[in-house]
């Protein structure tokens, strides 16, 4: 949809994909590895988790949300580090 401006988006799915780009211009890069276990995975976080599904996303939600597990990102990327 970046690179083919004849695709037409709905406004809310646009909407979404606004917020989400401006969240990840926000996010250390280092944590993508272990996002998806902090939403989904065995460690999920319900904040995390109700912050980006919701049908409308809220940036500083989403934002707060992250910074109550960014120190257990920085853990898990630790862990890897030590175990690799």
């Amino acid at each position: 949809w970046k690179s083919n401006s004849d695709i037409n988006i709905k406004s809310d799915a646009l909407s979404r994909l606004s917020v989400l780009n401006e969240f990840s211009s926000k996010f250390r890069a280092e944590h993508k590895k272990f996002f998806a276990k902090m939403i989904f995975g065995r460690y999920s976080n319900k904040e995390l988790l109700v912050a980006f599904t919701r049908e409308k996303l809220d940036l500083q939600e989403m934002l707060d949300a992250y910074d109550n597990v960014y120190d257990d990102l920085d853990g898990f990327i630790t862990r890897a580090d030590i175990l690799s």
